[in-house]
């Protein structure tokens, strides 16, 4: 009885991708839904802690030019932290979720599928060239 030893490489060659790409697929959905979203939540916490201190700043230059009416800078600093603070709860991870789903979804489901099938097609065109110049 004699073996093949020509297919054996490659079978171990296709289930070592295909581990490999089974691990690389999960870390994938892990960043898409867990890393993405939090990174999402962050810049909107960012932009709106910048727009608040800008908001402070105008405050501050509009006290400096009404000559230091402290009343009207409490109001207007009062209005800057009851921005920030509806910004803040603008931004949660449930809203970051609700805009981003279709996405999140697109990149864990369709991404892996078209890379997967990318990645073997190539392979398959170069073992069929490769062997087509291989002595027989």
């Amino acid at each position: 009885m004699k073996t093949d030893t020509t297919t054996m490489p490659t079978k171990n060659l296709k289930r070592a991708f295909n581990r490999l790409f089974i691990v690389a697929t999960v870390a994938w959905v892990l960043y898409c839904s867990v890393i993405f979203p939090r990174q999402k939540l962050d810049e909107g916490l960012t932009r709106a802690f910048n727009i608040y201190t800008a908001e402070q700043n105008v405050c501050h230059e509009n006290a400096l030019h009404n000559s230091g009416n402290t009343a009207d800078l409490n109001a207007c600093l009062k209005v800057s932290e009851d921005a920030l603070e509806f910004r803040r709860n603008e931004h949660s991870m449930r809203r970051v979720y609700a805009a981003y789903w279709p996405f999140i979804l697109a990149a864990t489901v369709g991404l892996p599928l078209v890379v997967y099938g990318t990645i073997r097609g190539i392979a398959a065109v170069c073992l069929w060239v490769w062997r087509g110049y291989r002595e027989t």
